[in-house]
């Protein structure tokens, strides 16, 4: 079975540009954030208030493709 890490990874590499993807984690997913953002995507994390966090991943649009 792949770990969720390896499933968000996947999710997040599949995105066309414009897109987005949104996760539900336990905690704050620091590690996945890292890996993200080295990877030149943009997320944004909000606590959830009972400690679990609501993740968006997007893959940004580049110059010259948007509208497409």
């Amino acid at each position: 079975c792949p770990q969720p890490l390896e499933i968000a990874l996947a999710l997040a590499h599949a995105l066309k540009p414009g897109q987005s993807v949104r996760l539900l984690t336990p905690q704050r997913p620091t590690p996945l954030l890292e890996l993200m953002a080295a990877q030149g995507l943009q997320t944004e994390v909000f606590i959830l208030s009972g400690g679990d966090a609501c993740v968006y991943i997007r893959q940004p649009v580049h110059d010259g493709q948007a509208g497409r």
